[in-house]
Parts: C-alpha cells; sequence; structure tokens
C-alpha cells in the first residue's frame, strides 16, 4: 500500500527518482514503460506511470516470492536431466541461456560437461557464488546473439525465461545455430498451448520430439508452460 511504500522509501536511501510497487503486476506496467510507451495506465486502474529514464530506481517489494511461486517446477526439471544426461557425450559442452540467479547449473554439473552460463544481467552473473563460477563459464551477453561458435554445444537449456523475451524467435534461431546437429535442446514457453510453442520451435529451425504442459504457480497466480524437448 501506499504507507508500506513511503515506509520502505524512507528506510532505503535512493538516488535520483523512484517508482516502488509492490507486486509484479504493477512492475510489469513499468516494463512496458521501458519499452517505448510515453504513458501507460493498466486496465480497469486509475495508476499511471511516466516512462523511465536510465538512472531511475526501481524497488520490486514481494517479487521475489512471485517470482519463485511461478518458476516451473525443479523436481520435473531434474527427472527430464536424469534422462537427458546418458545422451551427451563425453566432454560435451552445455549451456544454461539466461541463467539468471544460476538455480539450474548444478543440474548441468550433474551431467559431468563443460558448463558454459550466459545472461544479459551483468548483476545477475555477479550475484553467482564464487564456487560455482569457478566450476562454469560465465559471459555476458545478448540472448539474441550468443557469442560462441556455430555447432558446439551438444545441449542448450532456456528455463522460465519466455515470458520476459521481446524477440522470441531471434533466441530460439540463436540457440539453434550454436547447437551441433543433432544436439538437443529443452525449453519452456509460457502462455502457449502445445501447438503454438511447436509452431514457434519448428520455425526457428529445431524438431521437436517431446512436448507437454503442465502447470505451476499459486492459485492467485495460475500459470501453464509447455515444456520441450527438441533436435536442432
Amino acid at each position: 500500500d501506499a504507507a508500506g511504500d513511503q515506509r520502505c522509501a524512507k528506510r532505503v536511501r535512493l538516488a535520483g527518482p523512484q517508482i516502488i510497487t509492490g507486486d509484479l503486476v504493477g512492475g510489469m506496467d513499468i516494463h512496458a514503460c521501458i519499452h517505448g510507451l510515453r504513458h501507460y495506465q493498466r486496465p480497469k486502474s486509475k495508476s499511471t506511470f511516466r516512462a523511465l529514464k536510465e538512472g531511475d530506481c526501481l524497488a520490486f517489494l514481494n517479487a521475489g516470492g512471485y517470482g519463485s511461486a511461478m518458476s516451473s517446477n525443479p523436481g520435473v526439471l531434474n527427472q527430464i536431466m536424469e534422462q537427458v544426461a546418458p545422451s551427451l557425450p563425453p566432454r560435451s559442452r552445455t549451456l544454461d541461456a539466461a541463467t539468471g540467479d544460476g538455480r539450474n547449473l548444478e543440474l548441468l554439473l550433474k551431467t559431468r560437461s563443460t558448463v558454459h552460463a550466459c545472461d544479459a544481467s551483468a548483476d545477475a552473473l555477479a550475484r553467482l557464488s564464487p564456487a560455482l563460477k569457478n566450476k562454469i563459464r560465465c559471459v555476458q551477453c545478448n540472448p539474441t546473439d550468443l557469442p560462441f561458435k556455430s555447432d558446439s554445444f551438444a545441449f542448450v537449456l532456456l528455463s522460465d525465461v519466455s515470458e520476459t523475451l521481446t524477440s522470441p524467435e531471434a533466441v530460439m534461431e540463436s540457440i539453434n545455430r550454436i547447437l551441433e546437429p543433432g544436439g538437443l535442446f529443452l525449453c519452456d514457453i509460457s502462455g502457449c498451448d502445445e501447438s503454438g510453442a511447436t509452431e514457434l520451435l519448428e520455425k526457428c529451425g529445431f524438431v521437436v520430439i517431446s512436448v507437454e504442459t503442465s502447470k505451476c504457480g499459486g492459485p492467485a497466480h495460475p500459470d501453464e508452460r509447455t515444456r520441450l524437448i527438441c533436435l536442432s
């Protein structure tokens, strides 16, 4: 609420203009402003936001809890990786694309492959633990222009990222380029049925070999994610 936002602002010294939002829905409103809208108003709401400028500070209250609730079931991902791991050649290269906080890196390390991780956010990569960084190879980059040689990875993972991508096709095509012929790609796509997700991946040059839809998130924020395993 407004009073809570004011109390939080008093506790934290912030330089420059600030916008504080109490949930990720408000955050997505602001995200729309960042991407070109000079003025945006959420439907059925009196809340408005001006366009953001470089140097502005954003605070998302409770965004971490929401993000955790919306993430895919890690147990399901673990089961899939157990099936994928035996098919990976010895000393193969694997990539966690848009690794974020690195929650899936330990799963890739279990494959005994050379694990790479990339993310567009330098801050996200900086938060990876030193122990984890010593086991992997990190690079900051835009996922639409991955700085790796073509046909150089046996497996790429893109998990809980699709809803943040501004150019999903460009990202998928970039991943397809770096995968070896016959390389495996595991991803999930939010808000898209199996037919639509399959069409997207096939359009980007993949052969879809497995597709399933599962529910995640809590009762207040239900979400469906279509998980696909593909061949390059």
